[in-house]
């Protein structure tokens, strides 16, 4: 099954694409059937869907999976240091968390 999709306000021309390939966010905006790419257009710019869809994680994780692609050796090294050094910092404040509950349980 297909869907005809129109990105009247993107560089998106209309076409069908499989429902296996959508990705749903929870903004809508209400059309009637068959309508024309102008219909479409003036509907999306009232509703300001695009900006509310730039906010979403859907397209954050699309932005971060463009920019990991785009990465040289130095940047994902840099990346790696960088995320040993959080996910320590967060293990310390943890152990130090748990020996404090441990400590006043005992009391």
């Amino acid at each position: 099954m297909k869907a005809l999709i129109d990105g009247s306000t993107t560089a998106v021309p209309l076409q069908a694409i499989p429902f296996k390939r959508f990705q749903f966010t929870k903004y809508e905006v209400k059309i009637l059937h068959f309508t024309s790419t102008r219909v479409v257009r003036k509907a999306l710019v009232a509703t300001d869907i695009e900006t509310k869809y730039k906010e979403t994680a859907a397209l954050m994780k699309i932005v971060a999976k463009e920019k990991r692609k785009t990465m040289n050796d130095l940047d994902r090294f840099k990346l790696c240091k960088t995320k040993k050094t959080i996910n320590n910092l967060v293990k310390r404040e943890v152990a130090r968390l748990r020996y404090q509950a441990k400590k006043k349980a005992s009391k």
